[in-house]
């Protein structure tokens, strides 16, 4: 699909097979992938109807936001070869510190399904916080 970024981190986990550990490939956060896309450009229906997409994650009825800088991390971490936008672009403010610091926390579960849903309660702790915090 045009105008339409994606990426699944993935991560190297050891399990144990037949008394034998070994290496294996698996998602970050289990059954969830970033999607980058504009919606004023390309409609939120048009992205849902996308095979193998379930639902896009909304808290409400606003879409997650996950934060750029949060997402270049985790890029550069989990897959090299994505072609990142901005690639320079740090955050050093504390919230985004405070973020990724959660995020180290998050990556140390050996579950990706709990990876998965303390991210999103992640997103929506960091969604409260700066909506309390927004200046107007």
């Amino acid at each position: 699909m045009q105008d339409i970024r994606y990426f699944c981190p993935m991560l190297t986990v050891k399990k144990q097979r037949r008394g034998k550990t070994q290496e294996e490939s698996e998602a970050l956060f289990a059954n969830y992938l970033f999607v980058h896309f504009n919606p004023d450009q390309l409609s939120v229906t048009r992205v849902q109807a996308t095979r193998g997409v379930a639902r896009l994650v909304r808290f409400g009825e606003t879409l997650a936001r996950v934060p750029d800088e949060v997402l270049i991390d985790l890029a550069r971490r989990y897959n090299p070869l994505v072609a990142l936008p901005e690639e320079g672009k740090v955050c050093s403010q504390p919230m985004c510190t405070a973020l990724q610091q959660a995020l180290a926390d998050i990556e140390r579960e050996s579950s990706g399904e709990v990876r998965a849903l303390r991210f999103l309660q992640l997103l929506q702790d960091h969604r409260q916080l700066a909506s309390r915090h927004r200046v107007e």
